[in-house]
């Protein structure tokens, strides 16, 4: 297909563009192996009467497979678990209001589960205000913050402590936390160097997401950089006494901030302008400060530890 005549947009030749879209679509592995997913999970279906097929939900090409694979053999439960659909960005259910509902015109619809669990009230709205019909979702109650809110319960005392000011107010403590993309690691980290031109110094606390690592070389831009006097990385084990201690949390799209909220502290987040943010936060800006430069990172960063202090 790169010896076609692509069409020239604006003057410019586009084709490496064009090739590069096909090549990560329809010329890429995922039709085959949804086709492979369907072909297999059907056949197991079949030869074992699944009462039902639970899955976790992401509308990705592998979820229609098993979809589609579940039909005429049992009912298929997806999991939907994501509270940032409630944001502008989030591709899965990115539609109108009636997008899950059949079309008018020929009652074809996006391929959805027949039930869905969702763990929390923000994840059912979302499902709802898509069109979801409410009699087909079934409430599961917290999966992932079950920790988090038997450590709130347990230690009511603490969480009315966490607001007090601290003795040393001289250097800001800051938990950085990273995302699984690495064009957005990138973009937090680089706005947040920029940021501590303007920044009295600061002790930081760096966690990275479990599924991507934080680049060595980034950790050594940090800790070069004459304001932040600590640079050391949190144990998950950790994670919730280190932002107790915190002044503030820096991140991006992360779930991470919902666990700052809940445990009194607030939560800056970084949207960069050059990035689609599919997991932005817009959808909560009344309860966190999104920044979007190293400018309003700044003024985030300074606003969090006076209220604090």
């Amino acid at each position: 297909m790169g010896r076609l005549n692509w069409p020239v947009f604006l003057g410019f030749k586009i084709n490496r563009l064009l090739e590069r879209e096909i090549s990560q679509s329809i010329a890429a592995g995922d039709t085959i192996t949804s086709q492979l997913v369907c072909a297999a999970t059907r056949k197991l279906a079949t030869l074992n009467s699944p009462a039902k097929l639970v899955f976790r939900f992401e509308g990705q090409p592998i979820d229609r497979a098993l979809i589609h694979a579940a039909r005429e053999i049992c009912p298929s439960v997806g999991f939907w678990h994501s509270p940032f659909a409630i944001g502008p960005n989030y591709l899965p259910l990115l539609g109108d209001a009636k997008s899950l509902r059949p079309r008018m015109n020929n009652g074809i619809s996006k391929p959805m589960p027949d039930e869905m669990m969702t763990p929390g009230g923000i994840c059912e709205k979302t499902l709802l205000r898509y069109g979801y019909p409410p009699e087909k979702i079934r409430p599961c109650g917290s999966l992932r913050s079950k920790k988090l809110l038997r450590i709130i319960r347990r230690e009511k005392a603490v969480a009315r402590r966490i607001n007090r000011p601290r003795p040393n107010v001289d250097t800001i403590k800051i938990l950085l936390a990273c995302s699984a993309d690495p064009r957005e690691n990138r973009s937090l980290i680089y706005a947040f160097q920029k940021s501590l031109e303007t920044l009295p110094v600061l002790n930081l606390v760096l966690r990275p997401h479990p599924a991507c690592g934080f680049p060595a070389s980034l950790i050594r831009l940090l800790e070069t950089n004459p304001k932040i006097v600590t640079v050391r990385l949190v144990n998950d084990s950790q994670l919730y006494q280190e932002i107790r201690r915190s002044d503030m949390v820096l991140t991006g799209g992360s779930t991470l901030a919902f666990e700052a909220i809940a445990l009194g502290v607030m939560p800056v987040v970084f949207e960069s302008p050059a990035n689609f943010s599919a997991c932005s936060m817009a959808g909560f800006a009344k309860s966190l400060i999104i920044v979007r430069s190293s400018e309003e990172m700044a003024k985030g960063i300074l606003g969090c530890w006076k209220r604090r202090h």
